[in-house]
C-alpha cells in the first residue's frame, strides 16, 4: 500500500488525472495508471522551445502511448514528444493524456523575447564581451555602447558612455580583446564604416537586463 500512497502524492503535486486502467499487473494496487511530468508550470519566450518529459505510474505499467496537445495553438504549440514551442504572448495548458481518462496538465506562460535574445550573434558576442568586464566602471548600471567596431584580430573596438566619479557622464574608448581582457587604447578610436550596422537600442537595452534587472 506504500506504493500506492507515493503515486497518490506524487499525482497531487503534479496536478494528474487518474482512472482505473488496468496495466496487467496481478497486484491490485497497482491498477490504477497515472501520468507525471517533470513540471506543473513553465515559462517560454516567443520563438522558444521547452521540453516537457513524463513518467507512467505505477514504474510498471506497461508500455502506452502518450499524446500531448495545446488548448490554445495560438499562444503556444507541443510536438509528440512534449516539445513546447511559444507562439504569442500569454497562457495556455499542455495536456499529456494516456486513453481518454488519464492525462496530466501543465501550465504554459509564454513571454516576449528579452532584448538579449533578440539581437544577432555578433552583437550578443559584444555583449558578453563587455558584461564580462562590467565590473571596470564606476556604474555599471549606467553603462550605455555608443559605437563599436570588430577588428580584424578579433579585438572589439567600442566606446562606452557612463556615469563618471565627478557626478556627470563620458565617453571613453576601450578595446575588449579575444582573450576576454579589457584596456584603454593607446590612441583614440577612428570611426570605422560598418558600425551603423548594428542595433545599439537593442545593444543597450540587452545590457540594462543584465545591470539592472530591467
Amino acid at each position: 500500500m506504500r506504493q500506492k500512497g507515493l503515486a497518490g502524492i506524487l499525482a497531487v503535486l503534479f496536478i494528474v488525472g487518474t482512472c482505473g486502467c488496468a496495466t496487467g499487473s496481478e497486484k491490485k494496487d497497482e491498477n490504477n495508471l497515472s501520468i507525471v511530468l517533470s513540471t506543473n508550470a513553465v515559462e517560454v519566450s516567443v520563438e522558444e522551445s521547452v521540453e516537457i518529459t513524463y513518467v507512467l505510474m505505477p514504474e510498471n505499467s506497461e508500455k502506452q502511448t502518450v499524446e500531448w496537445k495545446s488548448t490554445d495553438e495560438t499562444i503556444a504549440i507541443v510536438d509528440d514528444s512534449g516539445v513546447v514551442t511559444g507562439v504569442a504572448v500569454g497562457e495556455t495548458n499542455i495536456i499529456a493524456s494516456c486513453g481518454d481518462d488519464v492525462f496530466a496538465t501543465c501550465a504554459v506562460t509564454v513571454k516576449e523575447k528579452s532584448a538579449y535574445e533578440r539581437l544577432d550573434d555578433k552583437e550578443q558576442e559584444l555583449v558578453d564581451a563587455l558584461l564580462a568586464n562590467i565590473n571596470v566602471f564606476y556604474d555599471p548600471s549606467s553603462v550605455s555602447i555608443v559605437y563599436a567596431y570588430l577588428s580584424a584580430n578579433g579585438t572589439w573596438n567600442i566606446t562606452v558612455r557612463a556615469h563618471n566619479q565627478m557626478g556627470g557622464y563620458s565617453e571613453q574608448d576601450y578595446d575588449l580583446k579575444p582573450d576576454g581582457t579589457i584596456e584603454e587604447p593607446i590612441f583614440n578610436h577612428v570611426e570605422m564604416p560598418g558600425n551603423e550596422d548594428y542595433n545599439y537600442d537593442l545593444i543597450n537595452e540587452a545590457i540594462a537586463e543584465y545591470t539592472q534587472g530591467a
